[in-house]
């Protein structure tokens, strides 16, 4: 164990967040559960709604029809053919918000001025729809991979921006404060204290 995980260790284990032993089972770990209950209620749900004939399957066909679509279309290499350029426009403009995000909320949560100045700016721009903003994008940018890559980066960024924000916010200052008592710098607090604790938000 580095220098620095030891700092975050002992500042976790002496509030009785986090165990300062490896190898100890962290609730965290569990919190996928909810989610993977509410997908399959979902999928029963939609299964059940199309298996009545109540809705007509032009609108919205059965999870097995959609299943059976897909995989006919893996077989015949259509969907690759069109997947690979869009996953690869989504995951540059995930990159780019992510990019800009990350140091802007950090800049943010820890600036009073930064603050008072950008997060009505961030607060109204979520507040655009993005149906307003993609035939924008067309007009200047054109049909492609860049507008794809643009919108995604747009989509992903205020989320990412904001959970930044809260989350580095919402730490048990008594962590950071051990931290300093310790001797831990402002990039190593950063860096393995404040923004492993603010991932789960």
């Amino acid at each position: 164990m580095t220098t620095t995980q030891q700092l975050r260790a002992r500042g976790l284990a002496h509030l009785g967040l986090w165990s300062a032993y490896p190898g100890r089972t962290h609730p965290g770990r569990l919190r996928w559960v909810p989610a993977v209950v509410g997908l399959a209620l979902v999928l029963v749900a939609w299964f059940a709604v199309t298996a009545t004939g109540a809705v007509d399957p032009l609108y919205l066909p059965g999870p097995l029809d959609v299943a059976a679509r897909m995989a006919e279309q893996a077989r015949l290499g259509i969907a690759w053919r069109y997947l690979a350029p869009t996953l690869a426009a989504a995951l540059a403009g995930a990159a780019i918000a992510l990019a800009v995000a990350l140091p802007l909320g950090v800049a943010v949560s820890h600036s009073r001025l930064l603050a008072a100045v950008l997060e009505p700016v961030i607060a109204f721009s979520q507040t655009v729809p993005l149906v307003a903003v993609a035939p924008l994008l067309v007009l200047w940018i054109g049909y492609g991979t860049v507008p794809i890559a643009v919108l995604c980066a747009i989509v992903a960024f205020f989320p990412m921006v904001t959970t930044t924000i809260v989350g580095l916010r919402g730490l048990d200052m008594r962590v950071i404060e051990h931290s300093l008592l310790d001797g831990a710098g402002v990039w190593q607090r950063l860096w393995h204290i404040e923004l492993p604790m603010a991932a789960p938000a």
